[in-house]
């Protein structure tokens, strides 16, 4: 039986096999939970569900008065099979180094108060690919229209029908597609936030402190290198995570201001 919050049953993302019961936690859980250690006092626009709303107990996904406050998870269907295959390229290595990212700007479950541009390195140089590719894989995976949220939570618009290649590339060792890029920056670095025209596509992504910015311009670059040029003019928006810069990422990078999301080259 197919559920309006669960992947069980649905069609794997990259194969014509079944979704596994929990399918692919598109942000994974384990980070999701040392990212958020106690959803208890987090504010309920950044995580948690409330027990109870103006003394009105809440309901779980099941119709059950709710008994634990928890974070809402995002899911993506894939087989057993696949799940072991994403693991493997990203997981097993690529979760320290997003803890490490992630780390510089949000602590506790809550943004650093404090935050200073120190130039406390985040990512060393050699390992800025497989950040890059493990912030691709979860933001393109968030952003899919089959990926959904548990819980009762709204489910991700996601994209209109995106593109094979922009998934194919995670399960069959090959480099991402050529054209794909990828930003970042801390939150509170971001002072305007203009939109790209309705034909890229793009998406703009908040999570933890930071946020991320994704354009996919096919047929420009080469897969798995940097293009000569970018698809922003003139300003970057702050730090770019792919194509990999090939140098080591500090936490003052993050924290330069940049009004500079907006129009195409």
């Amino acid at each position: 039986m197919i559920t309006g919050d669960s992947v069980k049953g649905r069609d794997c993302l990259f194969c014509p096999r079944r979704s596994s019961r929990t399918g692919e936690h598109a942000f994974p859980r384990s980070l999701t939970t040392r990212l958020f250690p106690d959803a208890i006092d987090l504010p309920p626009d950044e995580a948690g569900y409330s027990l109870t709303v103006n003394g009105v107990v809440q309901l779980d996904r099941h119709g059950s008065p709710r008994l634990y406050r928890d974070i809402p998870r995002d899911k993506t269907p894939c087989c057993e099979s696949h799940n072991r295959t994403l693991y493997d390229r990203f997981e097993a290595k690529g979760q320290d180094l997003a803890i490490r990212l992630f780390g510089g700007v949000w602590q506790d479950g809550r943004p650093v108060d404090d935050l200073q541009a120190t130039e406390e390195v985040l990512c060393e140089a050699a390992d800025r690919e497989l950040l890059g590719l493990w912030l691709l894989k979860t933001l393109l995976l968030l952003n899919h229209p089959a990926t959904i949220r548990t819980s009762g939570a709204p489910n991700n618009s996601g994209w209109f029908e995106p593109d094979d290649a922009l998934y194919s590339w995670m399960v069959d060792g090959t480099a991402p597609p050529p054209g794909l890029w990828l930003w970042c920056s801390a939150s509170r670095a971001v002072s305007a936030n203009d939109d790209l025209p309705i034909t890229v596509t793009r998406s703009i992504d908040e999570r933890a402190g930071l946020r991320f910015r994704i354009v996919y311009l096919p047929r420009r670059g080469t897969a798995g290198a940097p293009h000569p040029s970018s698809p922003f003019q003139d300003q970057q928006p702050t730090v770019q995570m792919w194509p990999p810069s090939g140098q080591a990422l500090r936490l003052r990078d993050l924290l330069v201001t940049t009004d500079c999301w907006p129009t195409l080259a």
